[in-house]
């Protein structure tokens, strides 16, 4: 997890705010979906960095989130409690992710998705035998490592599709697969769809893959 990254996660609060100055609209119009944009992000960094439902629960619990947003009366105050709100969500992840004994095993997938990752590589980053590591992380995810692994790359595929330019051996090649067939076989089965019935689902030409 890093600073790019969570700017990037925050840029619907931040370009909604900076509309709204230049356009001078009413403040009211926005608190909503300020509400709304950080209740997502608290959603992917809840999921993406593994941190745990308990810490998306207890945040979600909090009433002083909503109500700094809903006592601001100028887009100034609003985007003031905006950013201190990602500043405190920003520092009690980062505490949450320093003691989380597994971080390192999800940033090393985040971060080599597109090479073959192996156990031992998994394990040494957490300082762990195979037996534990393997046994931690399938409590924690309800997933084996290599499974974890490929729903990853099935994810950053669909994202990939959704951009005609790629060509599917492109995508297999920036989503570690080993090669076009595989990558198709791994996505029917995580999916449950071809990858034309998913292109096609785009609303891509029948038979464009």
């Amino acid at each position: 997890m890093n600073g790019s990254a969570w700017n990037c996660r925050c840029f619907p609060c931040s370009h909604a705010l900076a509309i709204s100055r230049e356009e001078q609209r009413d403040v009211s119009q926005l608190k909503s979906q300020i509400i709304q944009n950080i209740s997502i992000l608290l959603y992917k960094v809840s999921t993406e960095y593994m941190v745990g439902k308990q810490f998306e629960s207890e945040w979600n619990s909090l009433k002083t989130m909503p109500l700094l947003i809903t006592s601001s009366n100028t887009v100034e105050q609003l985007e003031t409690n905006t950013l201190h709100i990602l500043s405190l969500l920003w520092g009690e992840c980062s505490k949450e992710l320093a003691h989380d004994e597994l971080s390192g095993a999800f940033r090393y997938i985040e971060q080599h998705i597109k090479e073959k990752i192996s156990l031992d590589e998994l394990t040494a980053t957490c300082h762990m035998s195979v037996p534990t590591f393997c046994k931690k992380f399938k409590e924690r995810t309800g997933k084996t490592p290599f499974e974890y692994i490929n729903e990853c790359r099935v994810d950053k595929a669909k994202t990939m599709m959704k951009n005609r330019k790629y060509s599917l051996w492109e995508i297999s090649e920036a989503t570690g697969f080993t090669n076009t067939n595989y990558m198709i076989r791994v996505f029917k089965k995580y999916t449950g769809q071809t990858v034309s019935e998913y292109r096609n689902q785009l609303g891509f030409p029948e038979g464009d893959v």
